[in-house]
């Protein structure tokens, strides 16, 4: 099946009801054919994973916006074994982009230094990678595949019974959704971002708004799609490149550590010049973005397009 980023056969007339059904089935059944490459080895697998933390946040994004339309308890459920997903498959990714990020560095001729500490460093990582693979491994089974699609068809099973009062259109829930998706961007875009930590948070939220935009696009006019989609995307690609430096540092002092432990002090000595190099890279982005943040007003001029298309959205 084709995995849609945007969802165009939604109508925002529709009951939010049956838009949800659809919606939540869909998402479902993306990572359920995630689950299966893993599952049968098929395709390349740091992609897979990667698709299917991806799918899982989708579809969590979905059960968030039709909270309200389904029995709590089913919802939790549903919502509990994608989190757990995605848990399962958060170490292995980690291992597969510092994997690669550590492959230019190991291959450069120029340094020997940062090239021992490279080499290094990927040994420390493919144990990672391998321990993250059996935990992955537990989780990624036919059993977890067809749990997800029978808590699935139960969680839509009210929803196509209907209620007795007559569901709003999609508008309404989008217009809902994208608010509150944006609201809580915001609370984490005026916390102190001068701490990693904060913009970690603020990354995640502005995940979540991209990932509603691209849920109810059809409900809203088409520049939330065309043009605020990509800044708000723009802050999640900048911040990723931030936060992926800052947990190759922590990973790299880690290894430094490891590497003293068991007597080897050259390679803990080169392990911490590139865990350096590291800080040094995420701290840059983090003063880019900052600057980029604040310029000529863009944080509130961003938030501000979003509050107001989504207003216009819901009416």
């Amino acid at each position: 099946m084709g995995h849609a980023r945007w969802i165009d056969s939604l109508d925002p007339d529709q009951p939010v009801t049956e838009a949800a059904a659809s919606v939540v089935l869909m998402r479902l059944a993306e990572v359920q054919e995630r689950l299966a490459r893993l599952a049968d080895d098929e395709g390349d697998p740091v992609r897979n994973v990667h698709q299917l933390r991806v799918a899982t946040r989708r579809a969590d994004t979905a059960l968030a916006a039709f909270r309200g339309w389904f029995r709590r308890k089913r919802a939790k459920r549903v919502r509990g074994v994608l989190r757990e997903l995605r848990r399962a498959a958060a170490a292995a990714r980690v291992a597969d982009v510092q994997r690669l990020r550590l492959e230019a560095c190991a291959a450069s001729p120029e340094d020997p230094v940062r090239r021992r500490a490279a080499q290094a460093g990927l040994a420390a990582i493919a144990r990672d990678r391998r321990e993250a693979g059996l935990a992955l491994d537990e989780v990624v089974t036919p059993k977890a595949i067809r749990l997800l699609e029978r808590s699935g068809l139960k969680l839509v099973r009210r929803l196509r019974d209907g209620d007795d009062a007559a569901p709003p259109p999609l508008r309404v829930a989008a217009g809902d959704a994208i608010v509150a998706a944006v609201d809580r961007m915001r609370r984490a875009a005026t916390d102190d971002l001068a701490r990693i930590e904060a913009l970690h948070e603020l990354r995640l939220r502005a995940k979540r708004v991209r990932y509603a935009i691209e849920l109810f696009s059809v409900c809203f006019e088409a520049s939330l799609r065309s043009q605020l989609h990509p800044e708000v995307k723009a802050i999640q690609d900048r911040l990723g490149e931030m936060n992926d430096a800052h947990e190759m540092s922590v990973r790299l002092r880690s290894a430094a550590d490891e590497a003293e432990a068991a007597g080897d002090a050259d390679d803990a000595a080169a392990l911490r010049v590139l865990a350096d190099d590291e800080a040094d890279a995420a701290e840059r982005v983090r003063a880019a973005f900052i600057d980029w943040w604040h310029r000529d007003g863009h944080r509130e001029r961003l938030l501000g397009a979003l509050d107001r298309a989504a207003g216009a959205g819901s009416r």
